[in-house]
């Protein structure tokens, strides 16, 4: 094993253990949480999970931004479409200004054609679209992948960026000096996409 292999596997355990640390430690400073038995054993979640708020309420897009050519509320789902009509040279996104938050957890349940390719923006930022000049809804951040033939869901890319910074399933390392690199996987591509 080279220096440099060795050096990554010791920060990644470093920061593994670090990391699994840092809820007992939290749990123990507050003497609340969870207190293990030796009968327990994971469960699957049901219902929702508390601590969480919404950003849609159902009824209306109150607290966003977009052009409404492409975004609308129908039945209760916020819905996003492109017809023959209406067809895009370059993205246009629904953004969201009703606060700013911190650390977050965004859970989403989406829907999408066979042929459709989106993805939700995050840790964006709005800017000049160079293709498109007057849409003034292009965006440059980090973008969780969606699309309806699963070649790209679960991909992190970077929109307007440096693009694709991890493929489903991947640990990278980046920089913005050089290309991400793999430092490992957390399963096959394909057989992940099976769990999309």
């Amino acid at each position: 094993m080279d220096t440099d292999t060795a050096r990554r596997r010791l920060l990644l355990g470093s920061l593994m253990a670090g990391l699994c640390r840092l809820p007992l430690a939290a749990q123990s400073a507050s003497g609340q949480g969870y207190q293990p038995k030796q009968s327990d054993r994971p469960e699957t979640l049901s219902g929702d999970e508390s601590g969480f708020s919404s950003l849609f309420d159902g009824n209306t897009l109150s607290g966003c931004e977009r052009n409404p050519r492409y975004w609308r509320v129908e039945g209760g789902n916020m819905v996003g479409e492109i017809t023959p009509e209406s067809i895009i040279r370059s993205n246009t996104f629904i953004i969201w200004r009703d606060g700013s938050p911190a650390d977050f957890e965004l859970k989403v349940e989406c829907r999408i054609t066979t042929g459709g390719n989106s993805g939700i923006n995050y840790c964006s930022l709005v800017v000049p679209d160079t293709v498109t000049p007057e849409n003034k809804f292009a965006m440059r951040g980090y973008q969780c992948d969606i699309d309806g033939k699963n070649s790209y869901a679960g991909n992190n890319y970077e929109e307007k960026g440096r693009l694709f910074l991890a493929v489903r399933g991947q640990v990278t390392h980046v920089t913005g000096t050089r290309k991400p690199i793999v430092l490992s996987t957390l399963g096959e591509n394909n057989e992940l996409a099976k769990l999309i």
